[in-house]
């Protein structure tokens, strides 16, 4: 009688244990959530110190753009392709350097560096999840006023 007491109190005590991947995969390293994984541009959004906002997916990007992929490989290179909408003549857009190279992130503070040649870009990562992540970049104009893009991917 005992034994099947005890059963009966571990069942239900499994049973009702936290599901530490129901909280939004927020627990995952960021290399996990980019390796082998592609991601789609959803949004960018640039934001100033002094109140300005605009919407810069929606304003620069071609629609054969808005569905692109970018494919962070395990050899911490990139690709973007073209998904459903395809883009005559390819090409990227003029606020990133996301046609393809190379990555890597600084686990330290969870920057994402993002190289093609000479050209070299650092991002934020300021969330993710195993599918949304969100990007920024900061800088100052030549006024001094404060400029931050903020990309929201999902995959």
């Amino acid at each position: 009688m005992k034994k099947r007491l005890l059963l009966g109190l571990l069942v239900v005590c499994l049973a009702c244990e936290k599901d530490e991947s129901a909280d939004g995969n927020n627990n995952i390293a960021l290399n996990d959530a980019l390796n082998g994984n592609e991601w789609k541009i959803n949004s960018l959004i640039l934001t100033t110190s002094d109140g300005g906002f605009v919407n810069l997916f929606e304003i620069s990007y071609k629609p054969c753009e808005k569905d692109d992929l970018l494919k962070f490989n395990t050899d911490e290179s990139f690709t973007k392709s073209d998904n459903i909408d395809i883009c005559n003549p390819p090409g990227g857009n003029v606020f990133n350097n996301l046609d393809g190279g190379s990555w890597a992130v600084q686990p330290s503070d969870s920057t994402m560096v993002i190289s093609k040649g000479f050209n070299m870009q650092a991002y934020k990562v300021s969330a993710w999840t195993a599918n949304t992540m969100t990007w920024k970049q900061s800088s100052k104009d030549y006024l001094g006023i404060e400029n931050t893009l903020t990309y929201t991917l999902t995959r």
